[in-house]
């Protein structure tokens, strides 16, 4: 005859549930970001550092090297991360990336080569996003931001 009271084995019966509920749901997220978070497109707008443009409007993605060149030529270069930690040699302004396209700083006409970086490109390609919305033609962005900008052994000021 069994001397365990009935609650005790309810109880065992509930935690293995439970336990086997939040395994799954673990597994289940796992599964999401090890396919790459299906459903989600990554890739939208943006045109690889070749340079390959759609007919819609598109922003080019490059690397460090490329950036650099960016910064040192005729590009308005804008940092858009918030909140500040630091900018690259040569940053023309800081604009919050959220704020980007409602700002008079951004009185530039829709032709004119805009550098965006934030500090790990997410802020930055938000902001690359909303210059295309309203029209702007020549948008680069930073692949990785400050922290790509940084591993290379950049500076920042």
């Amino acid at each position: 005859m069994n001397t365990r009271p009935l609650f005790y084995t309810r109880r065992r019966w509930r935690a293995a549930a439970l336990a086997l509920t939040l395994t799954a749901a673990a597994a289940g997220v796992a599964a999401y970001f090890l396919l790459g978070m299906p459903g989600m497109d990554h890739s939208a707008g943006v045109a690889s550092e070749s340079g390959a443009r759609s007919s819609d409007a598109t922003w080019r993605v490059v690397g460090v090297d490329a950036f650099a060149r960016e910064v040192e030529g005729e590009a308005v270069v804008i940092n858009v991360h918030v909140p500040d930690e630091g900018s690259i040699p040569g940053t023309d302004v800081t604009i919050p990336f959220d704020q980007l396209v409602d700002r008079p700083q951004l009185a530039y006409p829709v032709t004119a080569r805009i550098a965006l970086y934030c500090r790990t490109g997410r802020m930055s390609n938000l902001a690359a996003q909303a210059l295309v919305r309203a029209g702007y033609l020549n948008v680069v962005e930073l692949e990785g931001g400050m922290d790509a900008w940084k591993r290379d052994g950049r500076p920042l000021n």
